[in-house]
């Protein structure tokens, strides 16, 4: 462990406990890099109903600084680590980087990476706790929130269309449904990998500026067990202009990524979809 995370320091501030907090099962888990919606973040995390989980604040060698931000949550998380690692990596491996933030997780069972300025509902830990401990998630290995867009303001400009199934699904459901157009896309931080399963592929898929990384890797994790829609919370993903979802300027790279990912599917086809599926998937991709 030390040798992989070596270039980085961090930091445990002592903090008072609001719950009992001992033996939480889920990291968050901030890849930091901009401050514009951090501290909107860090108040969505401060109002989650349930408060058993470990923050961790991985700052990819920010110019700005987090701590004056974290300074003013110190009495609210009971269990917070910053980590800020010496040499900047997003910018070049953005997939790389997010399998580095995994590493400074420590006993945690699941894990969720959440964008600096993405929000997630009130009661998304909460949910997650209770799908959790009614074994919803006993055969699943990615569980995922229905989420809406919103802007830059925080305005929602394109609701939840889809709340997903009711039962645990297999990853060709998921992604056919997709395929379809009828379900939503899906982004970093509407899902909570399982961190050993997560680990145990390989961590992040990686492509150019991490475009289909995401969906690689989810269905990559859930090849062998199942995906659980966890519909009564929610979260918002931002398209502020300064995401790189957002970004138009490097269309090139996407559009490479883009490519990437369809030579991936193409190579991992029988492993991740039934003989069934094939064809119709062949022709919608």
């Amino acid at each position: 462990m030390k040798a992989a995370l070596s270039g980085y320091s961090v930091a445990s501030p002592t903090l008072s406990s609001r719950t009992n907090v001992s033996g939480a099962s889920l990291a968050i888990v901030i890849p930091y890099y901009k401050p514009d919606y951090f501290e909107d973040l860090m108040e969505a995390l401060s109002r989650q109903l349930d408060q058993n989980f470990h923050l961790y604040i991985v700052d990819d060698c920010s110019k700005s600084s987090p701590i004056p931000i974290l300074k003013r949550f110190r009495d609210i998380f009971a269990q917070l680590t910053y980590v800020k690692f010496e040499k900047r990596l997003g910018h070049v491996c953005l997939a790389s980087h997010w399998n580095r933030c995994l590493q400074v997780c420590k006993r945690e069972e699941w894990a969720w990476l959440l964008p600096d300025d993405d929000i997630p509902s009130a009661n998304c830990v909460s949910a997650f706790r209770k799908a959790l401990l009614s074994g919803f998630l006993n055969n699943a290995n990615v569980a995922v929130f229905p989420s809406s867009i919103i802007n830059s303001c925080g305005d929602v400009v394109v609701p939840a269309l889809f709340e997903g199934p009711k039962v645990a699904e297999p990853g060709y459901s998921f992604y056919m449904r997709q395929l379809l157009g009828q379900s939503q896309g899906s982004t970093l931080g509407e899902n909570i990998f399982r961190l050993s399963a997560l680990r145990g592929v390989g961590g992040f898929v990686p492509f150019p500026k991490a475009w289909g990384s995401d969906h690689a890797t989810i269905l990559l994790t859930a090849s062998n067990s199942n995906i659980a829609w966890i519909s009564d919370a929610h979260f918002y993903f931002r398209q502020s202009g300064l995401n790189i979802s957002s970004n138009r300027s490097d269309g090139h790279e996407k559009m490479k990524a883009k490519f990437l990912y369809a030579r991936w599917l193409r190579s991992m086809d029988k492993f991740i979809f039934n003989e069934a599926n094939l064809d119709l998937f062949y022709r919608l991709i």
